[in-house]
């Protein structure tokens, strides 16, 4: 009886009323982008998000400035249904200096995982870091060591500030609700991707 009950306690003790937490990218051909972050907290920590991009900033062209949004809604994640909003001073935006020419549509992943497990699979994440300058890359089109290494330390330690309050967010499908688990760790593969788009 005890092992039938344990997948509906495990759902309840993930429900939770998430911040969406919103990156603009503007100033770049293609622009606006949006990454976009869930923090369980109904204030968030913006700087742990703001910390991220810092980091990386050297790598991503210089025209471009991502802000961090100082207000956004509150989102049931079992439902899925916006139950409030948030407002606070917004952190100052990021200035990009990478040097150099870019393509447009080409970067780097972050992978996010938890110990979430939705449908029999573990809940996970992404974070697509689009554009990166060309010098990121290796000769042989995946990224550059150093590239590599500067954006793995980055997402580590987005991944491991409790302040951030970090979680993915399963959306309610076909009838089933939605849930959340906090983000344990990271992974950034060696090789490039691309995007069509990141608008949402």
């Amino acid at each position: 009886m005890d092992e039938v009950l344990r997948p509906a306690l495990w759902c309840t003790y993930l429900m939770a009323t998430l911040a969406k937490v919103v990156a603009l990218w503007q100033s770049w051909p293609g622009a606006p982008g949006y990454s976009v972050f869930y923090a369980n907290n109904l204030n968030p920590a913006l700087a742990p998000y703001q910390s991220f991009f810092e980091t990386i900033k050297t790598l991503i062209p210089a025209s471009t400035t991502i802000s961090i949004q100082g207000s956004g809604v509150l989102i049931d994640d079992a439902s899925g249904a916006v139950t409030g909003t948030y407002s606070q001073t917004p952190p100052t935006p990021t200035l990009c200096t990478g040097v150099g020419s870019y393509p447009g549509a080409a970067g780097a992943v972050v992978h996010w995982f938890t110990a979430g497990i939705v449908n029999g699979r573990r809940l996970r994440g992404r974070t697509f870091i689009v554009p990166i300058i060309s010098t990121a890359f290796d000769t042989n089109g995946s990224l550059g060591t150093s590239q590599l290494t500067t954006i793995s330390n980055a997402a580590a330690t987005l991944a491991a500030a409790s302040t951030a309050n970090f979680r993915i967010w399963h959306r309610p499908t076909g009838g089933v609700g939605g849930s959340s688990a906090d983000v344990t760790a990271s992974s950034v593969p060696d090789l490039c991707v691309t995007t069509r788009s990141r608008r949402s």
